[in-house]
């Protein structure tokens, strides 16, 4: 019964983050900024994590599962960084939602366009005699 009543946008869920992505989600901006970089690094420094797990977070730009990413927003937040300024659960949440809405909209664009290139091999192999399918191209995605 639990699979019928989840979500449908739960198969979408990012299972890890940047903190590039929450950052810009979050401060409303293109980048993170070189200085905004390292005033984020140092804040950071100061609630504990060693200087490879910054480097991981911030210079490399690794991803982060979700749990771990709403204790360094809440480390962020509490260090007044900009973009961080709201509640750390929310903002995650709110990016996570983001992404699940933007997956689950590139899916259905992919399944129409193929949908209807399988509409058009079935409808060319009716008019060329039946061998349509091999000399016709794959569709191309676009995006």
């Amino acid at each position: 019964m639990g699979l019928l009543r989840q979500n449908p946008l739960e198969q979408f869920r990012p299972r890890a983050v940047k903190f590039s992505d929450v950052y810009k989600h979050g401060a409303k901006r293109q980048s993170v900024s070189s200085a905004d970089k390292k005033i984020a690094a140092g804040t950071l420094k100061q609630a504990g994590y060693s200087s490879g797990q910054i480097n991981k977070i911030i210079s490399q730009d690794k991803v982060v599962p979700i749990a771990q990413m709403k204790k360094i927003a809440a480390s962020l937040n509490k260090g007044g960084i900009s973009g961080f300024g709201q509640s750390p659960q929310k903002l995650v949440d709110g990016y996570v939602r983001k992404e699940m809405i933007r997956r689950k909209n590139i899916n259905q664009v992919m399944q129409e366009r193929a949908k209807e290139a399988w509409a058009e091999n079935l409808t060319g192999s009716a008019k060329t005699g039946g061998s349509g399918i091999k000399n016709s191209q794959k569709p191309k995605l676009n995006f």
